[in-house]
């Protein structure tokens, strides 16, 4: 990932910082085994680094030591780490346990039989970021997880591609990796307070005001629709990350316009942030129904989608429970170039593949298709949508 790229330009040298360190290191221990008069070397170099992609748990508490900031797990298949976690600890959820635990940046203690190597990071912070195909989802998360706290603790994004991936030439401009380059050079320099201690970003009383307002309608949901109530974990970790959400936005904001992020946090901040905390609760929703039944929930192809769109669109058309199909092929092919049009014969089939029946219309002149009591909610639902004005 291009967003990436910075990121890489430093743990290239961070890492051959290392490398050096450590073979000096290594040279001068070799020297005091030979002559123990020598002063002791001491203990072996840090490593400084942001990424990981491949560890164990102990490794990572060694990464922890020597990072104190924290680290980001990049993986690029979510699949294999996910899979993975319980590799090294012969036992269920006992490394979900232990990342859960970072997820709120609490102390991370290790001890080992070599005494020398006993850790205590007060302030452990893991990251996760990956790409995971849906198809696997039901695999690799379960119940068990949704109710012990391990997946509300992720965020998905559920990208469905609804146009074809046609040949761009189009790349991330110069200013572009510019700016991103500047940007992270900008949040490396934050850091701990003197004592070691996190600094706290105060919250404008505007600020505080809109997020309780939007706390509040989260939390009661569950209370008041029977459908989300299966969604509760989710709600009550959702709440949280709107803060991260904000923090983030606040600190990339600071840095952007070199402002201190000292300052309070504003209500166009948060206004922001519970924006995006609203959309990534679609994005959430619909990966849990997908792995809470098992990856049994519908899916719909593009061209699926293209067509309830315009079915929903039509929905004030509806006379006698009919929608004509040539009204619906004309709206499916509003923005489409002449060679991508659908015919009225191709919406036919992908609507009978929808359950949709074919029959004519009461004046006999043209055919339609039956629109039967559920299916309109079903595909609103399928599509996140609520009414016409969300689908236009």
């Amino acid at each position: 990932m291009e967003v990436l790229q910075p990121i890489w330009k430093h743990e290239k040298r961070w890492s051959q910082e290392y490398r050096e360190a450590l073979k000096e290191h290594e040279a001068k221990l070799a020297e005091w085994k030979k002559d123990k008069e020598r002063p002791e070397p001491g203990d072996p170099p840090g490593w400084r680094q942001i990424i990981l992609d491949d560890a164990t748990t102990e490794a990572l508490t060694d990464a922890f030591d020597a990072n104190p900031r924290g680290i980001l797990w990049n993986r690029d298949e979510m699949a294999g780490f996910i899979l993975d976690i319980d590799r090294y600890i012969q036992r269920d959820a006992g490394s979900k346990t232990r990342f859960m635990s970072s997820y709120d940046s609490g102390p991370w203690k290790v001890n080992r039989r070599d005494k020398s190597k006993n850790s205590l990071i007060p302030h452990a912070t893991l990251s996760i970021i990956g790409t995971v195909q849906p198809a696997v989802l039901p695999k690799i998360f379960s119940s068990f997880d949704a109710a012990s706290g391990f997946l509300p603790r992720f965020i998905f994004i559920w990208a469905i591609r609804e146009t074809p991936p046609f040949w761009t030439d189009a790349i991330v401009s110069q200013e572009s990796k510019s700016f991103l380059t500047e940007l992270f050079n900008c949040l490396l320099h934050l850091d701990f307070r003197e004592d070691g201690e996190p600094y706290l970003i105060k919250v404008g009383a505007q600020a505080k005001q809109l997020f309780v307002d939007w706390f509040n309608i989260q939390a009661a949901e569950p209370w008041f629709k029977e459908s989300t109530q299966v969604f509760e974990a989710l709600l009550a970790k959702l709440r949280g990350q709107c803060l991260r959400l904000c923090l983030i936005l606040h600190c990339l904001e600071s840095a952007a316009s070199g402002i201190s992020e000292l300052r309070e946090i504003s209500r166009e901040t948060m206004e922001k942030a519970t924006k995006m905390a609203s959309c990534l609760k679609i994005h959430q929703t619909n990966t849990w129904k997908y792995i809470l039944s098992e990856g049994s929930v519908m899916e719909l192809t593009p061209v699926q989608k293209r067509v309830v769109r315009a079915i929903l669109q039509l929905e004030p058309e509806i006379v006698g429970g009919m929608l004509p199909t040539a009204r619906i092929t004309e709206v499916v092919n509003v923005g489409m170039a002449e060679k991508f049009r659908f015919s009225s014969t191709k919406v036919g089939k992908v609507l009978a593949s929808l359950g949709f029946k074919n029959q004519k219309l009461p004046d006999g002149k043209a055919r339609g298709i039956v629109i039967e009591a559920g299916q309109l909610p079903k595909y609103k639902s399928l599509l996140n949508v609520s009414n016409v004005s969300e689908v236009s």
